[in-house]
């Protein structure tokens, strides 16, 4: 019986590393990606409300509630955002140096 080699058992042929095998979740890519989509989704709302707010501004049409209280909301959800990525950022960088040690 031959011993196993040193890094693990064998994997069959075309196996990739951990994680790119078929059938293979991963969560963390997956919430990443969910993530980088809603904030590009909200970063196209704010960009379609400053047009709007723009354009009634340069043309002097009358401006209403929502164009005056825009960038504070704007201000609000951008630094919602910068705080949600930092915090998982900060996460997958502690999750990688408890997997190290």
């Amino acid at each position: 019986m031959a011993a196993a080699p040193p890094n693990g058992p064998e994997q069959p042929a075309g196996a990739g590393p951990v994680g790119t095998r078929p059938g293979y979740f991963n969560r963390e890519r997956f919430l990443f990606t969910l993530l980088a989509a809603v904030i590009l989704t909200e970063l196209l709302v704010y960009l379609t409300g400053t047009a709007v707010c723009s354009y009634r501004s340069l043309h002097g049409l009358v401006q209403d509630g929502a164009c005056l209280t825009f960038l504070d909301r704007l201000r609000t959800a951008f630094d919602a955002t910068t705080q949600t990525l930092l915090g998982l950022l900060g996460g997958v960088a502690l999750a990688k140096t408890s997997r190290s040690q």
